[in-house]
């Protein structure tokens, strides 16, 4: 794959968070060679969502940022990358593929906000995602009654995930709960909330209040 296309790739949301000290730690170990950036492969994931095919990369988000600032210069080389791309189909899987690769890696598990509420999502995924071809959470971009992953996780950190006494699976329990007094009070007069009443699954209808 060309690195300028690679470098168009959003990153997985559900990565760590990104650390400029280490993006500046890379830069200077390429020693003014920007094809040193390919000496490891790039790893991404495709998944659908309501607008296609959709592209992650969830291993090498800090040369991703590199090669983002390389091609801000217009006259910059373009040149080839190594690329793994998976197929997931959904969020569950793209987690459960990021454990696999940064098993053997240091990675604060304990500490970062995006990796804690991955845990705390992972729980619903199982829970309300029966069908893995026809998920209720998904990634990308999604609509009513569907419940956005992205979206999830940012409500998670913004309410300080990394700071609950609750355990995953007792905030699974809670929004069991919430999902099912929701959905006995759910009328059939709009076509999205038919859809909810279908699937048994009201948690997308609202703003998260739930969480």
């Amino acid at each position: 794959m060309l690195a300028s296309r690679l470098s168009a790739i959003e990153i997985w949301k559900g990565n760590r968070v990104c650390d400029d000290t280490h993006v500046e730690t890379l830069t200077q170990s390429l020693d003014t060679n920007i094809k040193n950036i390919n000496l490891n492969p790039f790893r991404i994931v495709s998944i659908h969502d309501e607008t296609g095919i959709v592209r992650y990369i969830i291993d090498g988000q800090h040369r991703s940022k590199i090669l983002k600032k390389y091609f801000m210069n217009p006259d910059a080389e373009d040149f080839e990358v190594v690329v793994i791309e998976k197929e997931c189909l959904n969020e569950s899987e793209i987690i459960k593929l990021f454990k696999i690769i940064n098993t053997s890696r240091s990675i604060k598990w304990k500490e970062d906000p995006i990796l804690i509420a991955n845990k705390y999502i992972d729980v619903l995924l199982k829970e309300f995602n029966i069908d893995s071809k026809k998920p209720v959470i998904k990634s990308g971009k999604t609509i009513r009654p569907y419940l956005s992953v992205d979206k999830l996780r940012d409500i998670l950190i913004s309410k300080h995930v990394y700071d609950w006494k609750l355990t995953p699976f007792e905030f699974l329990e809670k929004a069991k709960q919430s999902n099912m007094y929701m959905l006995e009070k759910l009328e059939p007069t709009k076509p999205m909330v038919k859809k909810a009443i279908e699937l048994k699954f009201a948690l997308g209808l609202c703003d998260f209040e739930w969480v």
